[in-house]
């Protein structure tokens, strides 16, 4: 999975000017359809105009076919992702898994448990304890005298 990923990171403008041919595709075979209804007209007698019906029905479907096939190659194109969002999107995949893992779980309780413990040994001193009070007083003070 990991090989793909880095092909389709290194190779993904290549797919999309591939998969944007799609519309030059779609307009060449929906004016080539199209084009076959006026010819019929420009004929002029009845019984040529029904024989180029009949031969141009296929020529039709295939047309038809095709500018179907050009539309979804577009479609496809337009919504492909360029090297930078492929990149953000690759990367916050793999930051999700590297979240979720056991290890950073288990790294990030021991953290926790670490800073848990600092801080309780920090107050335990009472003049550190004081200390946070009486900054923590005057801060209440200073946004007192603020506020009016």
């Amino acid at each position: 999975m990991t090989f793909f990923l880095v092909y389709l990171f290194t190779q993904i403008e290549n797919i999309a000017a591939l998969f944007a041919l799609g519309g030059t595709l779609f307009t060449w075979s929906l004016i080539a359809a199209l084009a076959t209804y006026p010819t019929a007209f420009i004929l002029g007698n009845k019984e040529t105009f029904d024989n180029w019906l009949v031969r141009m029905n296929k020529f039709r479907k295939w047309n038809y076919f095709l500018a179907t096939v050009g539309a979804i190659f577009f479609v496809i194109g337009s919504l492909l992702p360029n090297k930078k969002d492929l990149a953000i999107i690759v990367a916050a995949g793999a930051t999700y898994e590297i979240l979720t893992s056991n290890e950073a779980k288990e790294v990030g309780g021991k953290a926790l448990e670490l800073l848990k413990k600092q801080m309780d040994d920090a107050l335990k001193d009472d003049k550190a304890l004081n200390s946070l009070k009486s900054q923590a007083a005057e801060s209440i003070k200073e946004q007192g005298k603020q506020a009016w």
